[in-house]
């Protein structure tokens, strides 16, 4: 991964996540002189390292400018790929809420009839177990409901 020669980060990029290197590369635009800032700095903390380490500090920041631009070229490639797999994906989004959307329309314009011919499918038994279900069902939510609003109450209130 690291090399003596160049081919690592400086010990903030190193590999860690992409939004370390995000961040770090926002300050860079914030800041105009930020690079020649940070590599200052680096320079000055070589300066001050014994030799074997200023060596290797002064190889890394030698390949530092070569890595930066790659990287911008590989989150560039990424960002593409990503706004072109989303635009490939659009058409079927919209299809399915359209869809969707026609069938709940559908649906709930004639949801009485269709609830009554459920009814006079199922058997007086097989109905009453149903409606016992959907009682036990909703006390249940119902339950969830206020226990997750008393834990929200106790985690977010500051009594």
């Amino acid at each position: 991964m690291s090399s003596v020669h160049g081919a690592a980060w400086p010990w903030c990029l190193y590999g860690r996540s992409v939004s370390c290197r995000i961040a770090f590369l926002g300050i860079c635009r914030l800041c105009p002189g930020g690079q020649e800032l940070v590599r200052d700095r680096a320079q000055q903390l070589s300066a001050a390292c014994p030799e074997g380490l200023r060596s290797w500090l002064e190889a890394l920041l030698d390949g530092l400018s070569a890595q930066l631009a790659e990287l911008l070229e590989s989150m560039g490639q990424r960002c593409l790929r990503a706004v072109t797999a989303a635009a490939a994906a659009l058409p079927q989004a919209v299809l399915f809420c359209a869809t969707t959307l026609l069938a709940v329309l559908f649906t709930a314009g004639s949801y009485p009839r269709i609830r009554a011919f459920l009814r006079r499918q199922l058997p007086e038994d097989r109905l009453r177990q149903a409606r016992g279900v959907k009682a036990d069902l909703l006390a249940t939510l119902g339950k969830w409901c206020k226990a997750q609003c008393i834990l929200l109450g106790v985690t977010f209130c500051d009594c």
